[in-house]
């Protein structure tokens, strides 16, 4: 995300077209923030934005059109194998003009009139958004997501947070408070006294019957906003957060214990099925325990959606041991890590873990980057003993990236033998990288992935 000089030095040259590749404005955020010319400089993008009605074939030709009028070469036979006519162009971009104006309409929604700090707090904040971003002149009405913040620059944030306020604000505050002015309130607030709930009101509204989604290994649930944005305003969805993540509880060390807590505010929102539950990676395993809670207690889960699960053990034996990874598997892992991730951010990752242990060991109480370790750790320790000890007869729909499929059928081995009723796998797009949340909840992947839980979801209201 620190590419802030390069954009600068681009901007000195005002002949530089610019063209975002991939979803997202987050370089014409970046242009329009840093310079006074940047409304002179020609900024474009490939893909439309999800408010936009047209289709991806119909902006991708528009944007070319214009890299034409601008005086850049397109090479038509390598794109069509033909160079269309003007009016094949035009047919392609519908009415040019109405476009243009959808796509200004967009632009301006995006980039509100900029409000500056209006209190030292909003200075303070404002300045730990620009260094973790890497973004000048941030307004106090900017979305942190907007601006191309994640859940790892989240973690940053609210580190820095931490170290100038000395307060600790949840990670789920951003998806309520996505901006500096009203981060601001929460940090006026008395955190002390605010009750710690796993269950977090993403998305409340809706007539349909609630959604819970619990989290995966890193027990924050910030990977979510995108999926409960595309899966509409109809439908409520709620996240579920580690325990420990406020550095107050010890984090739960069982997949079984986190089942109870989390079926406990899970019937404080919704008292009586049917249950509707998904579960991210590690999550899935929860969710799977949680399922079979309720189905030993009379009520119906109308939907039980894996997304990306993590391999499961599966035995009816009460003595079955946890199956352990081999050394060439752990060996494969970190390697991966390593190219996703890159040497620097694996060590920094596994020195926080000797630090966050020692911290303990002296019992003193730990800041909250160390105290996200230690839930991590947790929640890896509890994936890595569970066995799953029953069969499970209802339907469950698995969600699965293409890499995931072609991988190794062992990866869902014992998912297959444990689910006894009929077990749905769906294919989606993007990516399920270790450690960090997976490119197939982030744009342009996620949309398919809301449409195909919709679709689910609906099937299973009229049947």
């Amino acid at each position: 995300m620190r590419f802030s000089q390069g954009v600068q030095q681009l901007l000195k040259q005002p002949e530089t077209i610019l063209l975002e590749v991939g979803p997202g404005r987050t370089l014409s955020t970046l242009t329009k923030r840093h310079s006074q010319k940047a409304v002179e400089q020609l900024v474009l993008t490939s893909v439309r934005h999800p408010r936009q009605e047209q289709s991806d074939l119909t902006f991708l030709l528009t944007t070319v059109e214009q890299l034409r009028e601008a005086g850049v070469p397109v090479d038509w036979d390598g794109c069509h194998g033909q160079t269309p006519h003007q009016q094949d162009i035009l047919r392609h971009k519908g009415q040019e003009d109405d476009t243009q104006k959808d796509n200004s309409t967009l632009e301006s929604e995006s980039s509100k009139t900029f409000v500056a700090p209006r209190n030292d707090l909003e200075r303070q904040l404002t300045k730990i958004w620009e260094n973790v971003l890497g973004i000048k002149s941030i307004s106090v009405t900017d979305n942190f997501y907007d601006l191309g913040g994640d859940s790892l620059l989240a973690v940053r944030l609210f580190a820095e947070i931490e170290k100038i306020f000395h307060k600790k604000l949840p990670l789920a505050s951003l998806l309520m408070a996505p901006t500096v002015a009203q981060l601001v309130n929460q940090l006026r607030q008395d955190q002390a006294a605010a009750p710690w709930s796993s269950v977090v009101p993403i998305q409340p509204n809706g007539s349909k019957p609630p959604l819970f989604c619990i989290h995966g290994a890193g027990g924050n649930i910030l990977s979510f906003r995108d999926l409960a944005r595309y899966l509409g305003s109809e439908q409520p969805f709620y996240g579920l957060q580690s325990l420990g993540l406020d550095g107050k509880q010890t984090p739960l060390s069982t997949v079984e214990d986190m089942a109870r807590c989390y079926l406990k505010e899970i019937r404080t929102i919704q008292p009586k099925g049917p249950y509707f539950l998904s579960g991210y990676c590690f999550g899935g395993k929860i969710a799977l325990e949680i399922a079979q809670l309720l189905r030993l207690d009379g009520e119906t889960v109308a939907l039980l959606a894996l997304l990306e699960p993590s391999p499961v053990n599966f035995s009816t034996n009460e003595n079955q041991r946890p199956y352990q990874r081999s050394y060439s598997d752990r060996l494969k892992g970190l390697f991966q890590r390593l190219i996703h991730r890159g040497f620097q951010d694996v060590l920094k990752q596994q020195f926080l873990k000797v630090v966050s242990k020692l911290y303990q060991s002296f019992g003193i109480s730990l800041p909250q980057s160390l105290q996200i370790i230690k839930v991590q750790e947790a929640n890896t320790f509890a994936s890595k003993n569970y066995v799953a000890k029953r069969y499970y007869p209802n339907p469950v729909t698995m969600f699965l990236t293409s890499e995931r499929i072609g991988k190794s059928p062992e990866l869902q081995k014992g998912w297959i033998e444990l689910v006894t009723g009929n077990l749905e796998i769906q294919e989606i797009s993007g990516k399920h990288l270790d450690d960090q949340p997976g490119s197939f909840l982030k744009d342009p992947h996620v949309e398919l992935l809301a449409e195909k839980i919709k679709a689910c979801i609906d099937q299973v209201m009229v049947s």
